[in-house]
Order: C-alpha cells, then sequence, then structure tokens
C-alpha cells in the first residue's frame, strides 16, 4: 500500500464517542486511556474537625466545616493570651498557588465564621 502511514495510538470509546491518543512507543498513552475511563473518587461525607493546640500543646481551638458547605467555624475551646501588638490570622493554603489570608481572628469572641 503507498502513501499508507502507520500510526501508534491508543483507542477508546465512552458512551458514543470515541478518542484516538496519537504518540510514540512508552509516552504513556495507555496509562492516560486508563486515567479517564477511572471513576472519580467519592468526596469524603460528614463535617471535618480539627483541633489546633497552642504552644503549651494543649488544645485552643476548634476549627471545624460541613463538608457540603463552604463556611469554616473556629471556636476557642481555651483562654489564648496574645500580646497587646498581636493578632490570630486566619490563611488558607491550597494545594497550588499562594498561600491566602482569609482575614484576622479576635482573640476574645468565643466564636467565628468564614466562607471562602
Amino acid at each position: 500500500m503507498s502513501g499508507a502511514a502507520g500510526l501508534h495510538a491508543t483507542a477508546m470509546i465512552y458512551g458514543e464517542s470515541g478518542v484516538l491518543i496519537l504518540g510514540p512507543s512508552g509516552s504513556g498513552k495507555s496509562a492516560l486511556a486508563l486515567a479517564l475511563l477511572k471513576p472519580a473518587p467519592e468526596l469524603p461525607q460528614g463535617t471535618l474537625v480539627v483541633v489546633l493546640a497552642g504552644e503549651d500543646a494543649k488544645p485552643k481551638l476548634l476549627a471545624s466545616s460541613d463538608r457540603s458547605s463552604r463556611y469554616l467555624t473556629i471556636a476557642a475551646i481555651a483562654p489564648i493570651a496574645l500580646e497587646s501588638d498581636r493578632a490570630l490570622e486566619l490563611w488558607m493554603l491550597p494545594d497550588h498557588g499562594n498561600p491566602r489570608s482569609l482575614g484576622l481572628v479576635s482573640a476574645v469572641a468565643p466564636m467565628w465564621s468564614f466562607r471562602d
């Protein structure tokens, strides 16, 4: 067959659609096809609770968030002593990107709520 070209590829069908993944041998075409067909993991349900300890390793704050909402609640469970020129600041540390301040937290209020 003159003029014919050989292809190195992985083909997959999903529903009524088809995809052809082209690439050199060993480039991960089959692994990509398997990853695309794998079902997405289910997110855990319920409430996430974190106990934050002070420098003395004793619990000071309780942070909780219902996984179905975008709210975070922080409650003081012990007195927090701060110097007059200091403040508590809540930071979000994303998987990718820079840390982001969510704001200052009062050391005298018993509970705070934040929404992302």
